[in-house]
């Protein structure tokens, strides 16, 4: 099998207990079935901590756990270290844990690998990086090798289309906003080949900054990491132009190029999962709109406290991952947003890329 992932993701170690936003709080502990299974054959003290808090889903998909009324792991404890780890050692824990902050997608003979900036330490490594990622590819002939039923020959059109982008995003002579309106441009002719348009289509006409709309809650938005909720409000007290984020790019050559590897992230973990639903142009605007709204951001920051750090940036790509991406009811509005507000037309993102409004 073939193994796919950014160059990055070899420099990745975990900081377990020295984390300050772990990863074992927040979210919902998903079990696979296998330890499920496993933890109902655990005895002792632990076994019937494991019991009590273990909640079954259907057959096959194992279960979750109960979480503490802080959000935490039940199993985590006050030094943010895990007691199943500490008892029964780390090849005891699930699936999930293991993983993560890693992502797996198998496409046939090809396996894709990454980091998700939800964790703050993977979000540095982005945050640091001096050039474009590159991608690594590997052989294992090890690894076995699942069928899958996908459409192959659009696999190998989403392929192409991401190369092409990051052909577009390692163009030194061209601003970040220039490169991704030339992604943009490519994603439509390329899901327009589909015959489908994902797209609103009409230019937004509101009289409020189309990217502070960005940040407005939709009925039933998550709150994943309350660090969201002040970036909400400081988005209501400064207004932003164009001349603020060139002037910023100037100050702070590094936040354009940190800035572009987030929008990698998102370009290289989501085109290719269109191959389930041909939603081309809906993943390509999930990497704009993270770039749109996490250069706010740190513009925001910036201004406020006369400082943006590398682990400034870190933290903003940490938390708008973990607010947009950790969260099915966030990330299923979110992709409704993408696909039927004007704000997030073609039409408004380009705009707002070329600083016209």
């Amino acid at each position: 099998m073939k193994i796919i992932q950014p160059d990055y993701y070899k420099d990745f170690k975990c900081i377990a207990d020295k984390c300050e936003d772990t990863c074992c709080a927040g979210w919902e502990v998903d079990v696979d079935d296998e330890k499920y299974h496993f933890y109902k054959t655990v005895g002792g003290a632990l076994g019937k901590r494991l019991k009590e808090v273990m909640q079954p889903k259907k057959k096959g998909e194992g279960c979750s756990f109960k979480l503490k009324e802080n959000k935490r792991c039940p199993f985590l404890n006050d030094s943010n270290l895990c007691d199943i780890i500490t008892e029964l050692g780390e090849e005891a824990i699930c699936e999930t844990c293991t993983d993560y902050p890693r992502f797996i997608r198998d496409y046939g003979q090809t396996r894709e690998i990454g980091l998700v900036p939800s964790c703050f330490t993977a979000a540095q490594l982005m945050a640091k990086k001096k050039k474009l990622s590159q991608i690594v590819a590997t052989q294992d002939d090890d690894l076995k090798i699942e069928l899958n039923d996908i459409d192959a020959e659009l696999f190998f059109e989403l392929k192409d289309l991401r190369s092409k982008i990051f052909l577009i995003l390692a163009d030194t002579k061209k601003t970040t906003e220039a490169k991704l309106i030339k992604a943009l441009d490519l994603a439509v002719e390329y899901e327009k080949e589909l015959g489908e348009s994902m797209d609103a289509g009409a230019l937004y006409r509101g009289k409020k900054d189309p990217v502070k709309m960005f940040f407005k809650p939709f009925e039933g938005m998550e709150t994943v990491n309350p660090k969201w909720l002040e970036y909400v409000d400081e988005t209501h007290e400064h207004e932003i132009s164009r001349e603020d984020h060139i002037r910023l790019y100037r100050k702070i050559p590094q936040l354009s190029r940190a800035l572009e590897e987030l929008a990698f992230y998102y370009f290289y973990r989501y085109i290719l999962e269109a191959v389930y639903d041909s939603k081309i142009l809906t993943a390509a605007k999930t990497a704009v709109a993270a770039f749109l709204c996490c250069r706010q951001i740190c513009i925001m920051e910036y201004m406020s406290t006369g400082k943006l750090s590398t682990d400034d940036m870190a933290e903003i790509f940490h938390v708008y991952s973990r607010h947009v991406e950790h969260s099915v009811t966030n990330w299923d509005g979110y992709l409704h947003e993408y696909e039927n507000n004007t704000i997030y037309s073609v039409k408004t993102l380009k705009k707002i890329l070329e600083g016209k409004i």
